[in-house]
């Protein structure tokens, strides 16, 4: 059984010479982001709290657990991209983990111009305008139309894994589809090399 002591020394020892990635927020979203989007004086609408059930999952796994960490020590914990491999090896893990809380919200500095970041509860606010039986039909109508009619995402707070040039994120595009994205960064620049879109959506 892997020993939680191992863990904790392991964290010690690594906290120092943590990496910080908050700084590839920015190009990583700009390389997501589909550019058609936001062509013509377009606005999308990213919610600013993260995908909290999704963030610091990899594989259908908490990468903050005993288990996951005893994977990585075995080299399990690994995806191949054209003969590429790309691991989350023990030291991603001990990144993310001591960087990255399970509760995480964007700001306006993570994302390209064009990208409007609106609150969980502004989302609500306009659904209950929607549903209330007392709301006049014009509130309800301009409501409908940011609802059904707004570009959105939400997102979770990205992993990086294989020495920082691979990153994986789960998302939803409203109206459209859900899954995982992992993008590579090659020659200074982020491209995606592998999308799983999830049939249930």
């Amino acid at each position: 059984m892997f020993s939680r002591k191992i863990i904790f020394l392991i964290f010690s020892v690594c906290f120092a010479c943590t990496p910080k990635t908050d700084g590839e927020l920015k190009p990583l979203f700009e390389a997501l982001i589909p550019a058609y989007l936001l062509e013509g004086g377009n606005t999308v609408w990213v919610i600013a709290e993260s995908d909290t059930a999704s963030n610091r999952t990899m594989f259908g796994m908490d990468i903050c657990t005993a288990e996951f960490f005893q994977r990585s020590l075995l080299g399990k914990n690994r995806m191949i991209f054209d003969g590429r491999e790309a691991k989350m090896t023990i030291w991603d893990c001990i990144s993310t983990c001591l960087n990255e809380s399970k509760s995480f919200r964007f700001t306006e500095e993570h994302f390209p111009e064009g990208v409007e970041l609106v609150s969980q509860d502004y989302l609500d606010s306009l659904q209950a305008l929607v549903d209330s039986k007392v709301v006049v039909d014009s509130l309800k109508s301009e409501a409908m139309n940011k609802l059904h009619f707004q570009t959105r995402f939400r997102f979770s707070k990205p992993i990086f894994f294989g020495g920082g040039n691979f990153a994986l994120l789960y998302y939803t595009f409203f109206g459209d589809n859900s899954g995982y994205v992992v993008m590579e960064k090659k020659s200074g620049k982020w491209e995606e090399v592998f999308r799983e879109i999830y049939t249930h959506y």
